[in-house]
């Protein structure tokens, strides 16, 4: 199949769109105990984003959450490199730097497959 322009956008009820987040696909497991965040590697994500591990602890019940870790800039749309740096932020900042950062990193859930 080759791909070509098209004169417009196109819609209908037969598609199906979502926005593209450009983040971190994380898994959220909220049980008794802490929360944990998991990549979809595989790597413990909970220190890099402490602030929503926090946001998440208050509920209730046994879930598991998918979506996607964001920083997104003053206009609104994500900045990758603003969440890497976030996240590189995990083991080198103290306390009142999670703060002010937490404001613009959010979790966005993913739609299902």
């Amino acid at each position: 199949m080759e791909f070509g322009e098209v004169p417009r956008p196109f819609s209908g009820p037969q598609w199906d769109f979502e926005i593209k987040y450009d983040g971190y696909r994380v898994l959220a497991e909220i049980d008794a105990g802490p929360v944990r965040l998991q990549t979809c590697n595989g790597a413990d994500a909970t220190a890099w984003f402490p602030e929503i591990m926090m946001a998440l602890a208050a509920t209730p019940g046994h879930q598991l959450l998918d979506g996607e870790v964001c920083v997104v800039d003053e206009l609104g749309r994500c900045d990758f490199e603003r969440l890497k740096r976030r996240a590189q932020m995990r083991a080198t900042s103290p306390a009142p730097t999670w703060s002010r950062t937490a404001r613009s990193t959010s979790l966005w859930p993913t739609a299902a497959a």
